[in-house]
Parts: structure tokens; sequence; C-alpha cells
């Protein structure tokens, strides 16, 4: 692949990343036209608009993986959330704090802070588990 799809590639991650801490930090929201948008730390939410959780912003995922201890199935000990997929393939990795991109045989990623892997393993295993 060119350098130009490996930077796509990251840059792609790196807004997924953003995007994520941006949901956790409820510094994201939707604007009139529908289109996502992030508040800078100074800014306020405008009128009318609501901010997005993580769950809603990963609410059009493909497919949720969920990784279980053989020592207690009962509750996941995080997820793979496959976002993106076909050209690229892109993950949100709870377990690595990663958000992980693959096309062809390029690579990119780019890390999450661990509160907000906590955070999407919280809403996820609530939201698919029931509990916790």
């Amino acid at each position: 692949m060119s350098n130009d799809t490996t930077d796509q590639l990251q840059e792609q991650t790196d807004h997924i990343a953003d995007m994520l801490v941006a949901a956790y930090e409820d510094r994201l929201y939707i604007d009139e036209s529908g289109s996502m948008e992030v508040l800078d730390d100074d800014e306020e939410l405008p009128d009318d608009c609501e901010t997005v959780g993580l769950v809603e912003y990963l609410d059009d995922c493909y497919d949720v993986t969920a990784t279980v201890n053989m020592s207690n199935r009962d509750v996941p000990t995080g997820y793979r959330i496959m976002v993106a997929c076909g050209g690229p393939n892109v993950y949100i990795d709870t377990n690595d704090c990663e958000v992980q991109g693959f096309w062809g045989t390029d690579r990119a990623v780019s890390y999450i802070p661990a509160e907000v892997c906590s955070a999407i393993d919280d809403e996820f295993t609530e939201l698919y588990w029931g509990c916790c």
C-alpha cells in the first residue's frame, strides 16, 4: 500500500480515538445538519443540541466480540468492536485500549485512555449482559 493509504488509515484511527474521548468527556454532539461535532474545552453546547455518549456513538457498529476470563465467565473483561469494514477494517479494542485499523497489509493504531475503555466496558456490559 502507498504512504497515502497508510496516512489515511492512521488519520481514520486517530479520528475515531478522538471522537471516543470527546464522547466520554461529554464534548461530542450532533449539530442541526446531523453531523457529529466536538466542542472545544471553552465552548458551550449550542441550543437544541444534546451530547452524544459512548453507547450512542458506537450504536452503528457492525460487530461486538466480548472477551471473557475462564475463571469468571459471568462478566466480560473487554470488547472488540468493529466500527468500519470492507476497506479499511477498524476495531476498537478495549483490552488493548486501541483503535486498530487494517487495510491490505497496512496497520494503524491509535491509543485510547484507559478510563475511556473502562467506561465502554461498563456500558457494553450493562447493555449486553444486563449487569454491573
